[in-house]
């Protein structure tokens, strides 16, 4: 029987990949808008680390959504997270001290118990007959 904890789960790990994915996309479709701001945020190679963020919020949180390998790529997530709270959060404040850490509790609560009932099946490898 799904308990409603499971199914929190579940709405915590598709809400967090949305808004990953939603942040991810002008890291990759404008990345000119985000780069004084990483510079401002004391973070190196920004040239490089932009559109690696990108990558890392696009098809991170497009894998929660589906809740595909979704408890390591939480915890990637969450460290991620972390981050932006430390550098944006510290630097700006504002909205970067309250979305870095609502999305990283949600990406820690999936990667200790798991995506929730809801999610894309993973195919099994066929077991060998003899």
């Amino acid at each position: 029987m799904r308990t409603r904890t499971s199914w929190l789960l579940t709405a915590a790990r598709v809400l967090a990949g949305a808004v990953l994915v939603l942040s991810g996309l002008p890291k990759l479709t404008a990345p000119a808008t985000v780069l004084s701001d990483f510079f401002q945020w004391g973070i190196p190679a920004v040239a490089v680390t932009v559109p690696l963020v990108g990558v890392l919020e696009v098809v991170g949180g497009t894998l929660l959504v589906l809740g595909l390998l979704a408890r390591p790529v939480a915890a990637v997530l969450a460290v991620e997270m972390l981050v932006a709270l430390l550098t944006a959060g510290r630097i700006d404040g504002g909205a970067h001290l309250v979305l870095p850490p609502l999305v990283g509790l949600a990406c820690l609560a999936v990667a200790r118990w798991g995506p929730g009932p809801l999610r894309l099946p993973v195919p099994r490898p066929a077991r060998a007959t003899r």
